[in-house]
């Protein structure tokens, strides 16, 4: 619940009408679910305008509405109507004065690669002790963070987080927002350079997360990662921080990594074997992290086992299907170079029938877009992969560098978009098969999977 004296003084907004002592039960963004008593944020971006809802925000009776458009309409009388700069703005500045409220352990989670996997583990394992809030998908936006932020109430004991950025300044916004205790980093890798230029600059672009680190906060971070290991040197003892690794020396560790066709299992410090519901290696570092995070909760290692080995995998991130004779690895959800080169690797080691990739465009890479495409392209054709199906213009230069490396143009299939594919692909397949489907999201991959599984 907010006093709308509240909401002016956390967005420095101004009252054009109403009383600043009205109480309002919640804040909403969307005036199809809006409830009554609530506040209605009319947010804008480039493809909408929620000024164009409040009508709809008021039927269904909103008592106050933030705005940043004056529009001429008549309010009822006991509406109150606060006019900010910019919505999208207001509705960061409630949620982290709403977050102030409470004195919580906060975890935020940030990399190129397995946030959202790192969150969800982290959030099942600690529901076994803790009421916990939690983004639901992949809410790790100035919006999506903001929102999970406002669920919070008196029941919660924890919440965990993840931070996404394309942009900098990203990072160090949403941990103003949120103020964590807790930075866990996953890796650093070749994504988002539009706009962040390279690795380099995305590391720091997510180390700008410790700058907003509560005092005597935790550093979780991987040590195998190239960007990352030297992290403790930066932190000059400010912080604590615990390492975990498969490969280097560390305090959380995997060793002895059986990869099996639809799950593996890893020995955690030499101590206990732990088993996941994936053939995805990459895994088991977001497994560590977790596992580093939960162990500082007081959570013991049995019950963290548990919890790991009931773990369902988020949707479309490397889910395994059987279907009928052949198997299909839904992978569609995202991808950038290091992603996709993952799910080469484990694609390649499967001793079965023909390996089948389906790959989309990797987006928002900038000027090294082509060439990492090509990169891809060449290592595809190196790991006997035996067809090759690309989706989008960009992935066209996997193609290329496939064939580069001698993988035989026969054997590769472009198409323009996800629409073409999933008809050619279903009179292709046959018995023993591994499909294994990825790309960025606006490619809209899932459609192949949906209609593979269709028809």
């Amino acid at each position: 619940m907010f006093k709308v004296k509240d909401l002016i003084k956390a967005t420095n907004g101004k009252l054009l009408q109403g009383k600043e002592n009205l109480v309002v039960s919640g804040v909403s963004t969307d005036s199809r679910t809006i409830k009554s008593g609530e506040l209605f944020i009319a947010l804008k971006g480039l493809n909408y305008n929620g000024h164009e809802f409040i009508k709809d925000a008021i039927k269904k009776k909103a008592k106050a509405i933030v705005i940043s458009e004056k529009k001429k309409y008549i309010y009822p009388n006991n509406l109150a109507l606060i006019l900010v700069s910019d919505t999208t703005v207001a509705l960061q500045d409630i949620a982290a004065f709403h977050r102030n409220r409470f004195k919580i352990p906060v975890v935020a989670i940030t990399g190129s690669n397995g946030k959202t996997t790192t969150k969800d583990m982290l959030a099942d394992i600690l529901s076994k002790k803790y009421k916990v809030l939690s983004a639901q998908g992949t809410n790790n936006n100035k919006i999506g963070v903001s929102k999970t932020l406002l669920q919070l109430n008196k029941r919660h004991q924890v919440v965990v987080l993840e931070l996404g950025t394309n942009h900098f300044g990203e990072i160090s916004n949403l941990a103003k927002i949120s103020r964590p205790d807790t930075a866990i980093f996953t890796n650093i890798g070749q994504s988002h350079l539009e706009f962040l230029k390279s690795p380099a600059a995305v590391f720091k672009e997510k180390y700008s997360l410790i700058n907003r680190i509560n005092p005597h906060g935790l550093i979780i971070f991987n040590n195998d990662d190239r960007y990352l290991r030297g992290i403790e040197r930066k932190l000059k003892g400010k912080f604590r921080s615990i390492a975990f690794s498969i490969e280097n020396q560390s305090g959380i560790r995997a060793t002895k990594i059986n990869l099996c066709f639809d799950y593996l299992e890893f020995l955690f410090n030499n101590k206990v074997w732990i088993r996941l519901n994936t053939p995805a290696e990459h895994n088991v570092y977001n497994a560590l992290a977790a596992i580093a995070c939960a162990e500082i909760f007081k959570l013991g290692i049995s019950e963290i086992k548990t919890a790991l080995e009931e773990f369902k995998f988020p949707q479309r991130r490397f889910n395994f299907n059987r279907i009928k004779e052949f198997y299909l690895i839904d992978d569609s959800y995202n991808s950038n170079p290091l992603s996709l080169s993952r799910a080469v690797d484990i694609l390649s080691r499967f001793n079965c029938g023909r390996k089948i990739l389906v790959c989309g465009d990797m987006l928002e890479l900038g000027k090294a877009s082509k060439r990492l495409h090509f990169d891809l392209g060449m290592k595809i054709a190196e790991n006997g992969i035996d067809i090759l199906i690309t989706v989008g213009k960009l992935s066209r230069w996997i193609a290329k560098g496939a064939q580069r490396k001698n993988l035989n143009k026969k054997r590769i299939l472009c198409f323009g978009s996800s629409d073409q594919v999933a008809d050619k692909l279903a009179k292709m397949i046959i018995p023993g098969d591994v499909i294994l489907v990825k790309g960025s999201r606006s490619i809209a991959m899932e459609k192949i999977v949906e209609g593979i599984k269709q028809k």
